[in-house]
């Protein structure tokens, strides 16, 4: 972890503690967890969701995600991996973002 991510997060949670859904984009949630050995198990399953962006799709509504290696190459439904690319396509805006 960079010796700015504690910083970057602190600033996001604050941001989101100070403003309304509608002012921002970023959100906050918590949640409580029975033992260590749960809350360890949920992190695993959402870290997974998270890496695998071609699986959003099953969730999406009008955009669509794909996964691309460093050399553009399209990796389909494979991990992310530092490096990557996503391309996130939203119909409506007739663009494309790369992330």
């Amino acid at each position: 972890m960079s010796k700015r991510t504690p910083i970057l997060l602190d600033q996001a949670e604050r941001e989101a503690e100070e403003t309304t859904p509608k002012e921002s984009a970023i959100t906050k949630a918590s949640r409580e967890f029975s033992s260590a050995a749960e809350s360890e198990e949920t992190f695993l399953k959402l870290k997974e969701k998270l890496l695998y962006f071609e699986r959003w799709n099953d969730e999406a509504g009008l955009s669509s995600y794909e996964l691309f290696d460093a050399e553009g190459n399209r990796k389909g439904d494979k991990q992310a991996v530092i490096g990557d690319f996503m391309k996130i396509s939203l119909p409506a805006s007739g663009k494309d973002d790369w992330v």
